[in-house]
């Protein structure tokens, strides 16, 4: 009779998985206190996708509309993606541009390039092809509304008030790629305001990130907790631990923050179990 019970329990949680709980998104709002954020920057709010993978999906998957419909009514002031729109190839975009085009924020819409997305994981017949798949990705990510941050920063400005946002290609620790030049990123960046950046891999944060003062908010994704986990109040445990001291949420190393989400999408197991796909909202305070 117990082993019955254990059964049908798995058999269920298994079901919810991967059919509602593929898109039942959880909301999470994390206030970051930024040290000299500008008091025009008070209270400005930045919704952080992550990791979609529009290639796991079918033609019939009500994820997308869902999610654009949740991110709107948070009115966030801007909007980041921080990598892996797709599995392998630019192509998997093309049902889903219209729809992650309605996406909308007043001071736009950003993103960096996930591991994933240079088609690294396929075999090309020659590097044109690879090539090829490479600028169609930029190009649909271009009409999605997205502004590409490939090693590079932009200001945002409210009134006579600049935070800057800047974001790298994927660096990631061996096997995966390491495009990302962050020294490239920021050093056009002439006076020492506060820096939001957006880079993929977790990893990069401790590898390089904390050396850079000025950086005091990163951006990551990656990790999607390995699809499992387990939360219990503030407790919560992930396979994905063992491999990502980072691995999802909010961290602090002095007034350094680093922010991981666990993402939208899925790769390769079709859902998600205990930890559900995640849409968080990062309401910016002033720090010291």
């Amino acid at each position: 009779m117990l082993a019955t019970f254990f059964s049908l329990s798995l058999f269920l949680i298994l079901l919810y998985s991967i059919t509602l709980g593929r898109y039942n998104y959880k909301l999470e709002t994390v206030e970051v206190p930024i040290a000299y954020l500008s008091e025009a920057f008070r209270n400005f709010k930045i919704v952080q996708l992550s990791d979609i993978h529009l290639g796991s999906f079918g033609p019939g998957y009500k994820g997308m509309e869902k999610l654009v419909d949740q991110v709107n009514q948070l009115q966030p002031d801007v909007i980041v993606f921080t990598g892996d729109m797709v599995n392998n190839f630019a192509d998997e975009m093309i049902p889903w541009i219209d729809v992650l085009g309605k996406l909308h924020a007043p001071y736009g819409k950003y993103a960096v390039t996930g591991n994933h997305d240079y088609g690294d994981y396929t075999h090309w017949p020659d590097a044109r092809a690879k090539q090829n798949n490479m600028t169609q990705f930029f190009r649909n990510m271009e009409a999605m509304g997205f502004r590409m941050l490939n090693n590079r920063s932009i200001p945002l400005v409210i009134r006579q008030d600049t935070l800057w946002l800047a974001g790298v290609e994927n660096w990631g620790k061996p096997p995966f790629p390491r495009y990302g030049k962050l020294t490239e990123a920021i050093d056009s960046i002439q006076h020492p305001r506060p820096i939001v950046l957006l880079s993929h891999d977790p990893s990069h944060w401790r590898a390089e990130i904390l050396d850079h003062p000025n950086i005091y908010l990163t951006l990551s994704g990656h990790t999607h907790a390995m699809q499992f986990g387990i939360k219990i109040g503030p407790k919560k445990w992930s396979p994905a631990s063992y491999i990502y001291p980072e691995y999802d949420g909010l961290y602090q190393q002095g007034d350094q923050y680093l922010h991981v989400s666990r993402g939208q999408g899925y790769l390769g197991y079709p859902g998600r179990i205990g930890l559900s796909p995640v849409i968080t909202e990062l309401i910016l305070t002033t720090g010291k």
